[in-house]
């Protein structure tokens, strides 16, 4: 058992209750026994408290802007003025913002009442796809040009062979959609786009969490398209040179070659960096169309 505050921790996790694991859905009591047991686990993976925090931060900013949203607003039935709804709520809880906070609210309420009963293929039908930018050949070589060519999330040269480009709303659509000014809109290979989804705050995510499904444990060879996903909006860099996604394609690495392939595991690499380290490079299960996408025919 690890020493300390930590091994209570760990004790209360694994023990924690009658039941299998019960352990899992207690809180502590004290808080800053438990921000001393975090500090104690991050720097066993060798980690920064910053670095525990950040993914947690996402999560508490979602659940803010959340709780800015009007009920009203995005009631189908509502025929009044979406400013007016947003300002109500907002003084019933105490919030006073100001005209550009209040247009993106009045956005997000508009794409949320736009899809409102739509299923996943309705909605897809009436979003922009990577067909309907290319038709915007000015505004397309705008966002070709600020990603350098490559993919937002993982940095890949999408002309590339065996890459699928896609268009991504960088918010998902039913909150962001197809904002006028393409500020929604990036573009991705199709894996990335698979494994972001429907998120909005990543770290909000089980998978962000190092949670595994029964598929996963399954599949212990490969990193799965979410748990990928979630690595690399985490590092965003290589964390030896700090090529970002416009310089190198990044790719996933096991810091913990015992360990599961999961974010507390794992970290970020440009090819060069991990091929020089000897690094344990993990690829994930590509998606449809970029099975090619080895790290083998990448070298």
């Amino acid at each position: 058992m690890a020493p300390g505050i930590l091994g209570e921790l760990i004790d209360d996790i694994l023990c924690g209750g009658p039941q299998f694991l019960e352990g899992i859905h207690k809180s502590s009591s004290d808080s800053t026994k438990l921000v001393t047991a975090v500090v104690q686990w991050a720097q066993l993976l060798n980690r920064t408290l910053g670095e525990v925090v950040a993914g947690i931060e996402p999560c508490v900013r979602q659940s803010i802007l959340m709780s800015l949203i009007p009920a009203k607003a995005i009631d189908p039935s509502y025929v009044g003025s979406t400013d007016r709804a947003i300002t109500e709520h907002l003084a019933a809880i105490g919030l006073d913002l100001g005209s550009a906070q209040i247009k993106v609210l009045r956005d997000l309420c508009l794409n949320a009442r736009r899809m409102h009963g739509l299923d996943a293929r309705q909605a897809k039908n009436i979003s922009a796809t990577i067909a309907h930018l290319k038709g915007m050949p000015g505004q397309y070589e705008t966002l070709n040009a600020r990603q350098n060519g490559r993919c937002r999330w993982c940095g890949v040269e999408l002309r590339g062979k065996n890459t699928a480009e896609t268009l991504d709303h960088v918010v998902p659509k039913h909150l962001g959609n197809d904002l006028a000014d393409g500020s929604n809109w990036a573009l991705s290979c199709f894996t990335c786009n698979m494994g972001k989804g429907d998120s909005l705050a990543w770290a909000a995510r089980q998978s962000a969490h190092d949670y595994m499904t029964r598929i996963g444990f399954g599949e212990l060879a490969k990193l799965d398209r979410e748990h990928r996903w979630a690595v690399l909006m985490r590092g965003r860099e290589c964390d030896e040179c700090t090529a970002g996604v416009t310089e190198a394609e990044l790719w996933v690495y096991r810091r913990v070659s015992t360990g599961l392939p999961i974010p507390a595991n794992c970290s970020v690499t440009c090819l060069r960096c991990g091929t020089r380290r000897g690094l344990e490079i993990l690829e994930p299960a590509w998606a449809p169309g970029e099975e090619g996408r080895t790290l083998l025919k990448t070298r």
